[in-house]
């Protein structure tokens, strides 16, 4: 399928997708307080990353935001989504100002097992899918192995990145451990992942360690996005409360 996205995008998308397809028929977009924010934050000649790229809906929009002067890494582990991701880069002409990786973002290089969904394919993960998940899913989950990487591999080409978005279903803490270097440096400006304690599973306390190490030890604070991508602080503690929260911010301080 065709999409015109609200932003003057377009985007080709698979038909029998049920994660990300049926929003962007009806309405043109996906998660608008995160694409306000987005188009707020990101500026001309920028460098950002977007893991968990799925069918390029935030890689195409970075790509217009930071234009041919600047850069854009796309990360896609799910191997039936990347040729759309492929095309949707082509079709609006962002080849020139990104690289698509055809991996899962891990703490190391190396070979793991990636469950990909059948329906919503915007819900695939490294993370097995509990019964929990089914619950609420009627779907076929098919394992296949897929190549890691981590983004200290890049420490050396980029001394920063300006914005990092995370929406990898589970599978931030690997992610957040594979960029020890970026994130000790203080070299990324902004980080945007979901909170899932349900798709972390047994990763969700390591995770919230690892969060507070760099809230105590590097100063980095928190914060959510309201309804019109405006940025409003919030303490890890409050986000430890929570089942969790679908954009949370990650800079720091000054």
């Amino acid at each position: 399928m065709l999409i015109s996205t609200s932003w003057n995008g377009r985007l080709l998308v698979p038909a029998d997708d049920l994660s990300v397809m049926p929003e962007l028929v009806f309405t043109g977009a996906l998660e608008l307080p995160l694409t306000s924010f987005i188009i707020n934050e990101v500026k001309h000649g920028q460098t950002v990353v977007d893991m968990g790229a799925n069918v390029g809906y935030f890689t195409v929009l970075l790509g217009l935001l930071v234009g041919p002067t600047g850069k854009v890494v796309a990360y896609e582990a799910n191997p039936d989504i990347i040729p759309y991701l492929n095309d949707s880069l082509s079709i609006n002409y962002m080849h020139d100002r990104t690289t698509v990786i055809p991996k899962a973002v891990y703490s190391c290089d190396t070979v793991i097992t990636f469950y990909a969904n059948a329906k919503y394919k915007g819900n695939a993960s490294i993370q097995k899918h509990t019964d929990v998940y089914f619950q609420h899913y009627k779907e076929d989950v098919v394992p296949v192995s897929v190549e890691t990487e981590a983004l200290d591999r890049y420490a050396g080409l980029f001394p920063t990145i300006d914005l990092l978005k995370i929406d990898i279903e589970g599978g931030e803490y690997h992610a957040f451990l594979g960029m020890k270097s970026f994130l000790d440096g203080r070299r990324i400006g902004t980080i945007v992942f979901e909170l899932n304690g349900t798709a972390l599973q047994d990763d969700e306390a390591p995770f919230f360690d690892l969060l507070r190490s760099y809230r105590d030890n590097v100063g980095y604070t928190f914060h959510l996005i309201d309804r019109e991508g405006r940025l409003v602080p919030v303490s890890l503690e409050e986000l430890a409360a929570a089942p969790g929260y679908p954009y949370v911010v990650m800079k720091p301080k000054p």
